[in-house]
């Protein structure tokens, strides 16, 4: 029985870093790039992604990947229509959403595609 991974795409460290420094950064643009997953690199190779969890079954790995989007989906949606005030734009609170988004692009594959066999 084969193993399976969740993986989540890797983050343009380079792009993050340019809009969320300086005095030009403008931290609810950040933020809006963060929920929209401007951040995120979802046509890397499989190489550069992220193992987020491991599972024993496909089915398992997506279950747990479906609850793992409906929540950033209810998360994400409370940050596109602000309350109170406006949502926290704090550094840690982008991070926090660069992950969400993360979650939304992640992909189930079996342990063999991401690490194949040696010959």
């Amino acid at each position: 029985m084969e193993g399976w991974l969740l993986l989540v795409p890797p983050v343009d460290q380079g792009k993050l870093q340019s809009e969320t420094t300086g005095s030009s950064a403008d931290p609810a643009e950040a933020l809006v790039a963060a929920v929209g997953g401007a951040f995120l690199l979802p046509a890397a190779p499989l190489r550069e992604w992220e193992q987020f969890h491991a599972f024993d079954s496909a089915a398992a790995c997506e279950q747990w990947r479906a609850g793992l989007q409906e929540d950033a989906e209810r998360r994400l949606e409370a940050v596109r229509r602000p309350q109170d005030g406006g949502p926290d734009l704090s550094f840690g609170k982008l991070l926090f959403f660069i992950r969400l988004s993360q979650g939304m692009e992640s992909r189930c594959l079996p342990v063999s595609v991401v690490y194949p066999p040696k010959s």
